[in-house]
């Protein structure tokens, strides 16, 4: 009977310091995983706290958040507001401000990815443009369905807009053709994308953000920075505008990368959705204007009237207040600076544009619309 009891305690102490153990293991994975560990090592798991999905649009971000965003090696603070747009703040957004108000549209060039808000080319138009509101719908992912589809909630939810410029990326044609269709009034997916990346099952992701101990236990492994990411996957991704007048090899590996639907096919698909935002807009009066810009792969591989540029240049020619080409200030900018063009106008190892690229491109578009509204004085 003694050892019976003696047995049954030693049991019991053992399950109370193994139960003390993991509590600590806990304690201090908790602790590190909420002041110690670098967010840029796991940024999939850090952007679970900001971008999440939605039902009618694919994803967006949350509304009023403020943290850390995550771009491969960069991180940044990132705001949004109550309609879910990156913003300098988290704010309240009125329905009908007390100014002009310009919606900008378009994906992660728009958002600003990597950088600053105020760093951005529509943090920078706002604050060169202190008698607008600017508001900034743009989120890494988008092209012109989803366009349409954030444009459409906005004005049916009774906030006023008084001038919409889209942004079309040099991404837009290849998300067209491989990852977005509409059902049933929504977004629905073709093809791998965020859905598989982000979750709407809240205390997982927290779960893995709280306790990123476990996680290395568990054998996760850290994101590669940029320097190691294939460059071809972004060439072909970009490729579209100089297929053409590619080699047959390099043009049918281009070409495959915009399967199933080809990339006329998602030229026209793009147009489409693009028709039917200005369309709406136009109904109720609002102006719409285009806006765009090279990825280094076009100052390389294209030139500066690229196949982009002529698309949304005629397509604007009856619809547009302003039809706004950021290849002449970019491609000059080439030209003046041959040997380190590129580390200065975009981040390293990635297509987006850093602080200078963001910056060169913010003052093409604040000069182009520098009289809108019209009888502004400078």
């Amino acid at each position: 009977m003694k050892r019976h009891f003696a047995a049954g305690g030693v049991a019991g102490r053992a399950l109370g310091v193994a139960f003390v153990t993991i509590l600590l293991f806990l304690v201090v994975d908790l602790g590190y995983s909420r002041y110690l560990y670098d967010p840029r090592d796991y940024p999939e798991l850090e952007r679970a706290r900001y971008r999440i999905q939605n039902p009618v649009y694919s994803h967006g971000f949350r509304a009023n958040y403020c943290g850390t965003g995550v771009w491969g090696p960069r991180t940044y603070p990132i705001c949004t507001n109550s309609l879910g747009y990156r913003d300098a703040r988290a704010r309240a957004v009125e329905k009908k401000p007390g100014r002009p108000r310009l919606l900008a549209v378009g994906d992660s060039f728009t958002e600003g990815i990597g950088v600053r808000y105020a760093d951005s080319f529509v943090g920078r138009l706002a604050e060169a443009r202190p008698d607008l509101e600017v508001l900034n719908s743009g989120v890494a992912g988008y092209s012109p369905i989803i366009y349409f589809f954030r444009v459409r909630e906005l004005l049916e939810a009774g906030y006023r807009v008084d001038h919409v410029v889209v942004f079309p990326d040099i991404s837009d044609i290849q998300d067209e053709a491989r990852l977005y269709a509409e059902k049933d009034g929504r977004v629905v997916h073709t093809g791998h994308h965020y859905r598989k990346q982000l979750s709407n099952r809240r205390w997982r992701g927290y779960f893995k953000l709280s306790f990123r101990l476990i996680q290395l236990l568990r054998g996760e492994k850290k994101r590669p920075s940029f320097a190691s990411q294939p460059a071809p996957a972004l060439t072909r991704r970009g490729g579209w505008t100089y297929a053409a007048d590619s080699n047959p090899k390099r043009r049918a590996e281009i070409e495959a990368a915009y399967q199933p639907l080809g990339i006329d096919a998602a030229i026209e698909k793009a147009r489409y959705w693009m028709t039917r935002l200005y369309d709406m807009a136009s109904a109720r009066g609002i102006p719409v204007s285009v806006a765009v810009y090279p990825w280094a792969a076009q100052l390389v591989n294209d030139r500066v009237d690229n196949r982009q540029a002529r698309i949304w240049r005629e397509w604007c020619s009856s619809r547009c207040a302003y039809f706004i080409d950021g290849n002449p200030a970019f491609f000059s900018f080439r030209d003046e600076n041959p040997a380190d063009w590129e580390s200065r106008l975009y981040i390293s190892g990635d297509s987006h544009f850093n602080e200078s690229g963001h910056e060169l491109f913010a003052g093409t578009v604040a000069a182009a619309m520098r009289d809108w509204p019209a009888g502004r004085a400078d």
